[in-house]
């Protein structure tokens, strides 16, 4: 059960106890968030927003084996049953030798592009020297964790 702190239309605001150690926040009978001694959580709200911005210098790879480009970010989800949406946006130049990158997220050690293509950006080579792109990459991850969960772009030469 739960100590609930309810705002009725009828009975203005009511309130139970419990010892149970949780309260529910509740709007008409229905529960509109958790206190636990896992954290708060409200469902359907946006809880916490990380940002990471690379400043290190340029990287680049010839390996067609995915390597850290250094542009990670970290979050430490409220619950184990936390979403979380990873947005990537990058300037991205590749050079004039026909070759494309492949770019995907790492939670960890884990590819969550894994069973699935990697984001590809690139082409043939187009004769004119260097080509820039703007890579844009999403992914919305059910990490299932509780703990400090890091974020990590890598890449590679597709050929």
């Amino acid at each position: 059960m739960a100590s609930i702190i309810n705002a009725t239309t009828t009975g203005g605001l009511v309130t139970s106890a419990d010892n149970s150690g949780i309260l529910q926040l509740q709007s008409g009978g229905v529960t509109k968030a958790t206190i636990s001694s896992s954290g708060f959580s409200y469902t359907g709200a946006v809880l916490q927003v990380v940002q990471s911005v690379y400043s290190g210098s340029s990287v680049s790879t010839a390996s067609t084996t995915l390597t850290t480009t250094g542009i990670s970010g970290s979050i430490t989800p409220t619950s184990s049953s936390s979403k979380v949406l990873v947005l990537v946006n990058s300037n991205v130049y590749q050079a004039n030798t026909g070759t494309g990158g492949m770019y995907t997220i790492y939670r960890g050690s884990t590819n969550l592009a894994a069973g699935t293509s990697p984001s590809i950006m690139g082409g043939p080579y187009n004769g004119a020297g260097t080509v820039g792109n703007t890579l844009s990459m999403n992914f919305l991850d059910s990490p299932a964790t509780t703990s400090s969960t890091t974020y990590t772009v890598y890449f590679a030469t597709s050929g």
